[in-house]
């Protein structure tokens, strides 16, 4: 019969080492099925995320204060709502987008679920009122771009509600060509450093 023994004897001393090594991480497979690394810590692809993906604080508040269209303060502390990004205060619909968000969560609970630090260091969240998810409101309006989304399920929900947005001129879509956030901001980065 022809077994390991006699397949590490015919094996040179790197291949042994090899053959170790696979026969580990295939034991390491079979005793953490789920883990993504060998620690067992569950990571997201987001690279805005922090390391974990489930919430660290869960809380049910009022909001303080309107930032602007992705940033609610909550109890003093200032949250980026997650997968979206909300034109700038400056920029056109900017106004607007804080505007449309402070009438949201006005006077009603919201469920903000901390989602960590981006690589940033700001503090991101869902943000939800009675269920329905504020990312998804500002999108669906008109009022921000999907950004950074950390799972398939959410980019296809929310590219759907762009899209929707987009077709109808609503919000920042009656603009015929608007600006990304991110690129507005760029831009505006290089002209100050002029």
């Amino acid at each position: 019969m022809f077994g390991l023994k006699s397949l590490f004897a015919r094996s040179k001393p790197i291949q042994y080492s090899s053959y170790v090594i696979v026969l580990a991480l295939i034991v390491a497979s079979k005793l953490y099925p789920d883990a993504n690394t060998a620690t067992g810590i569950k990571q997201s692809n987001d690279p805005s995320l922090a390391a974990t993906v489930e919430p660290t604080r869960s809380i049910v508040t009022t909001i303080d204060r309107v930032v602007d269209g992705d940033t609610l303060i909550a109890g003093g502390i200032s949250y980026r709502i997650a997968s979206i990004d909300a034109p700038e205060k400056d920029q056109p619909f900017g106004e607007e987008a804080t505007a449309f968000l402070r009438g949201l969560v006005s006077d009603t609970q919201v469920t903000i679920i901390d989602r960590g630090k981006d690589r940033y260091g700001r503090l991101i969240a869902d943000a939800s009122i009675n269920g329905i998810s504020l990312a998804e409101l500002m999108i669906e309006n008109g009022f921000a771009w999907s950004y950074m989304v950390p799972t398939v399920e959410l980019e296809n929900t929310l590219s759907q509600l762009q899209d929707k947005a987009r077709a109808g001129g609503v919000g920042l879509w009656a603009d015929p060509d608007p600006i990304r956030p991110s690129i507005y901001r760029e831009l505006k980065h290089a002209a100050n450093n002029q």
